[in-house]
């Protein structure tokens, strides 16, 4: 009896034709059309876990980034050698294939001048590194050295030199990085300019000036998508009470004279700029020194216009987590990112959704060297062009959409790219 089971049981089973179908493979697209594929479960390289020491293709390109996941606090935490990654403050850009990351090189001694000025370390350089996947990064050297003989110099290694960010200028084909440089007593309060024509550098310095003639310290970089790819420059000042928004030259080495004083009295700094369906984000944080505070979303209709703001974007953990922008501050966002199947499905959404990463520092005011890093998803919601929020309603205009737009920064122990692109489904 078992037998005659037995072989009918075979007879089915031989019956059937199974076929297994392989799901189309996702990919997360870069700014410039980098393809990097979704998805993955291991935990990459931390800087604990490798025991790290202190040393630090074209457009379009298919890239492999698969066993990703980002751990703030953790990963990205090595470079591809296992040495500590040096890049504090930083920036992201992404240039003919590949991303390169740029940043402060802290390893050095802390030291303070005085009880009243920040802790720092002598002037190391602008430390740059590489990737095409997010997963590994490669140590391409110090973009801008410092000067070790002459102590007049703004990038002497007794100097103060901080949140570099670099863009590259289409017309002149050049890499252009401004700076906050400083004196150890945090004084002098300026911007200095470096060009290249390679993104790893050696960048030449220019010297630096006070920006329309006010103090700058905490400060950042924005291109805008217009036809002209006008820059800007926005930077803490007046003692970090008011922030300035300054339109910059042709070349983005100078300023051509308008700017804006915004968040008057607000004492905000570390501003991160980032553009979404026709409308202006920033994110920016409080003058707490080294210390984490609460981090702010703001919104405009132009970079020089009047900004409103939308309140703390931090989203997920706890309220001490929330308050404290997860124990860390921002320093760049870096996107929009989209996401498409392999068949070529994009995703969708009534709103203009738009993804981006997230990159703020978790200071170590004690041994700043060891300072780490926190990346994590932000999503924005913009309403569309002439939406309506109410049944009957006149569409919105610029100005009602900035009321209706949403910033949202989540915290996850570890996540990947399939994270951010669930989270569009649920902000």
């Amino acid at each position: 009896m078992f037998g005659l089971v037995y072989t009918l049981l075979i007879t089915c089973f031989c019956c059937f034709h199974v076929s297994f179908v392989e799901a189309s493979p996702s990919f997360v697209i870069t700014p410039l059309g980098l393809r990097i594929p979704v998805g993955g479960e291991q935990v990459g390289k931390s800087a604990s876990a490798a025991g790290a020491d202190s040393s630090p293709a074209s457009d379009g390109a298919e890239t492999s980034s698969r066993n990703l996941k980002f751990q703030p606090g953790v990963v990205p935490g090595t470079d591809e050698n296992g040495r500590r990654i040096q890049a504090h403050g930083g920036c992201l850009l992404e240039h003919e294939g590949a991303v390169y990351w740029y940043g402060e090189n802290k390893d050095g001694d802390t030291k303070q001048l005085s009880i009243h000025t920040p802790a720092r370390v002598d002037v190391v350089g602008i430390s740059v590194y590489r990737t095409t996947d997010f997963n590994t990064w490669t140590y391409e050297g110090l973009a801008l050295k410092p000067d070790t003989s002459d102590r007049t110099n703004d990038i002497h290694t007794s100097k103060v030199v901080e949140r570099p960010k670099v863009v590259y200028n289409r017309k002149t084909k050049t890499f252009v990085m401004l700076l906050h440089i400083d004196t150890a007593d945090y004084t002098y309060a300026q911007v200095g300019v470096a060009t290249s024509d390679s993104p790893t550098g050696p960048f030449q310095y220019h010297g630096s000036a006070r920006p329309h003639g006010w103090d700058a310290r905490d400060m950042t970089v924005f291109v805008d998508d217009d036809e002209d790819n006008t820059g800007y420059l926005v930077y803490s000042s007046e003692d970090n009470r008011v922030s300035h928004i300054g339109k910059l030259t042709e070349d983005y080495t100078g300023l051509d004279g308008s700017f804006a004083r915004v968040f008057v009295g607000q004492s905000r700094e570390a501003p991160t700029v980032f553009k979404n369906g026709g409308l202006y984000y920033m994110v920016t944080s409080g003058c707490t020194g080294w210390a984490p505070n609460r981090a702010m979303a703001h919104v405009a209709t132009c970079m020089l216009c009047k900004w409103k703001s939308l309140g703390d974007p931090s989203h997920g953990s706890s309220g001490e987590m929330r308050a404290s922008t997860f124990y860390s501050q921002g320093t760049y966002v870096f996107g929009p990112l989209r996401f498409v199947d392999g068949d070529g499905t994009a995703d969708g959404d009534s709103d203009e959704l738009g993804r981006f990463l997230f990159l703020a520092d978790r200071w170590n005011p004690k041994d700043l060297r060891t300072s780490t890093y926190v990346w994590l998803p932000m999503t924005v919601r913009t309403p569309a062009a002439n939406a309506t929020r109410l049944k009957g309603a006149p569409p919105l205009t610029p100005d009602d959409a900035m009321l209706w737009s949403s910033v949202r920064i989540r915290y996850h122990e570890a996540w990947d790219w399939q994270t951010l692109r669930d989270a569009g489904a649920g902000t």
